[in-house]
């Protein structure tokens, strides 16, 4: 006996009994729901295990005859019919549909587009009901789950009928609404259940759906409410897979419909000198100093072309200008992952994806976006350092590089401004975000070529500068709440800058200070550890050392650099220290003495210098215990 036999002998029996309630009008009139519900019960237990047998025996080659499984529905079609169907009826009669669907109707050459589309909008309507009256049932969520699963199959079953299947479907533009409708209905589910593992069926069917489509014309109607969605999704912390799943998805749909090769988009840069870079530059203003800012945005122009002997497009120049505002508000949510939360690899890999996708694919049309997503692709890195040489691989060779690099460049010009500010804020958030945009911006540009040499050297000084500078200003804080009388001496004379380098250096031997945070009192030591981690980064640059021998000479060694000269040689030792390491077998024993040797004249040079400050101080302790008891006599 074949398989379809051994399943015909198994549920003959439940659907004449299933028959024999549903069509007679009186019984079906008078039939209790219990008897209906187990009536269902046992035609959809005893087809599972029917085909469960089955695909065990014969394997993927199982198909069960479309006579056999329409003979099976026979009994449900007057069930479809009633006026209202309970939620546990509907949960059973889809999941019968859906073996039905999976072993027979959307088995290879089976599936017809007259059925596709008829059982596409019976399921859609039974989950989602009339278009524009959805509302989300509780305690529903085997009945969404079934239907969905029906919805996969059906997508499959185009799937397996080859590319122009659907394509031919999707032609007649009398299915566009019901098309829509199902992506509501959709996005609805993945929103609005409680469950995880409906939340992720819901948005795997709709990649499915997007990637069938494959018409960015047609996604682009789609693409604000599915954003909108995901980012409420995303928004409500969900489970892991959910998120990893809602990055897919977006990934999907972004990809193909800001495409730069189907959309054939144009872009012109009208900046192509230093010259010409300076004369289209923006300046603002603080109460300190100025900052210039390059206006990436204004020195290109981006144009969709429009072919008027082609049918009218939705996706235009105007479209563009006006949707990728909106989605760069969307993405600020939907790229706000807190990935010490989400630790699963998923998230990242989902993340990662996305973003270096969006980089490839839609350069020019999202060029706008591109900073933003690189910050996300810092964190991805940062919370798992494999990311980051697939990072580079991944961005270093696509064709529009010279302006990525620009790109990076003003992000990285920005971040050194902001750095001063930043690592004073109470937020500990921000400054590992800012330190791990800047770290990736560092590691793309030295896998571009490296970085450049003068924006080294104003990393380095940006960098002495705001330690420097936060050490004044923390000490002079503490020096207020500690001194009991006012020093007669200038803010800035060489008393104070001492005060300044003995309250946060350490007096400890040469390994000691190398392995210790040395600035416990003016950061976090998550903060020291970010500066190592970005020194180590920058140390990548043994080309560009050259700089720091230049910054060694011009340094001043005043009364009023103590503390720049103290700080710039925690810098250089500790870049020098990673470089030092890094070039192990390429570099000569003799290299590495010298290298080893500057490392400790530098910690020999600052352990001098706090023992003849501690001196100096001493004698000013006196001075100020002296005066403040002369004030008070007097």
């Amino acid at each position: 006996m074949d398989a379809g036999s051994e399943i015909f002998q198994r549920v003959k029996p439940k659907c004449v009994a299933l028959v024999q309630i549903t069509f007679s009008d009186d019984t079906f009139n008078n039939t209790t729901p219990i008897e209906l519900h187990n009536a269902l019960n046992d035609l959809d237990k005893t087809l599972i295990d029917s085909v469960n047998n089955a695909n065990r025996k014969y394997g993927d080659d199982f198909v069960m005859s479309p006579a056999l499984a329409d003979y099976i529905m026979v009994p449900l079609s007057k069930i479809l019919k009633k006026e209202t169907i309970s939620n546990t009826e509907l949960e059973h009669v889809l999941s019968i549909i859906y073996n039905l669907l999976k072993y027979s109707w959307c088995k290879k050459g089976i599936l017809s587009k007259e059925l596709f589309i008829q059982y596409i909008t019976l399921i859609t309507f039974f989950i989602g009901g009339k278009p524009g009256q959805f509302v989300f049932t509780k305690n529903s969520d085997e009945k969404y789950l079934n239907g969905i699963l029906c919805i996969k199959e059906l997508l499959k079953g185009c799937l397996n009928n080859g590319p122009d299947f659907f394509e031919n479907i999707i032609m007649n533009t009398k299915f566009i609404p019901n098309l829509g409708f199902l992506v509501t209905i959709l996005l609805n589910i993945a929103n609005d259940s409680n469950t995880s593992n409906v939340k992720t069926e819901s948005l795997e069917t709709l990649n499915t759906l997007f990637h069938l489509i494959n018409d960015g014309e047609i996604l682009s109607m789609f693409f604000p409410g599915t954003v909108s969605t995901i980012a409420k999704i995303i928004k409500s912390k969900p489970h892991s897979n959910v998120i990893a799943m809602s990055f897919t998805t977006l990934s999907s749909l972004t990809n193909l419909t800001f495409s730069d090769f189907d959309l054939n988009i144009e872009m012109e840069d009208q900046i192509d000198s230093l010259n010409a870079l300076k004369a289209n530059i923006t300046e603002s203003y603080n109460e300190e100093d100025m900052h210039i800012e390059i206006d990436l945005e204004k020195s290109v122009d981006i144009r969709i072309p429009e072919n008027i002997n082609s049918k009218e497009k939705r996706r235009t120049t105007k479209w563009l200008s006006s949707t990728i505002p909106q989605f760069e508000k969307a993405l600020n949510i939907i790229l706000n992952i807190d990935l010490v939360k989400y630790e699963k690899n998923a998230v990242r890999e989902s993340m990662f994806q996305f973003n270096v996708k969006l980089i490839r694919n839609c350069f020019v049309s999202c060029n706008s976006l591109i900073p933003l997503v690189l910050h996300s692709l810092a964190s991805v890195c940062y919370s798992d350092s494999t990311y980051t040489t697939l990072t580079v691989d991944s961005l270093c060779y696509i064709s529009e590089i010279d302006f990525l690099k620009k790109i990076i460049i003003q992000q990285l010009d920005d971040e050194i401004y902001r750095m001063q500010h930043v690592l004073l804020s109470p937020d500990s958030t921000k400054i590992v975000k800012l330190f791990q945009a800047i770290i990736l911006n560092i590691e793309i540009l030295n896998g571009c070529a490296g970085i450049d040499k003068n924006i080294l050297d104003d990393l380095l000084a940006k960098i002495q500068e705001s330690i420097s500078f936060i050490i004044k200003l923390k000490t002079a804080d503490d020096a207020k709440r500690k001194m009991p009388v006012e020093s007669s001496f200038e803010s800035h004379t060489i008393q104070n800058q001492i005060m300044l380098v003995t309250s946060h250096y350490k007096l400890n031997s040469f390994e000691e200070v190398q392995n210790e945070y040395l600035f416990s009192s003016v950061f976090t030591k998550e903060t020291e550890h970010l500066f190592q981690n970005l020194f180590e980064v920058i140390s990548k640059n043994c080309a560009q050392m050259g700089t720091m021998d230049k910054s060694f000479t011009t340094i001043q060694n005043g009364s009023n650099m103590i503390v720049e000269s103290a700080v710039h040689s925690w810098i250089a030792s500790n870049i020098i220290k990673y470089a030092s390491k890094a070039s192990e077998n390429v570099v000569d024993a003799f290299m590495q003495m010298m290298m080893m040797m500057m490392m400790m004249m530098m910690m020999m040079m600052m352990i001098l210098m706090i023992l003849k400050i501690r001196n100096l101080l001493l004698h000013y302790k006196t001075y100020a215990t002296y005066h403040w008891k002369f004030q008070s006599i007097h």
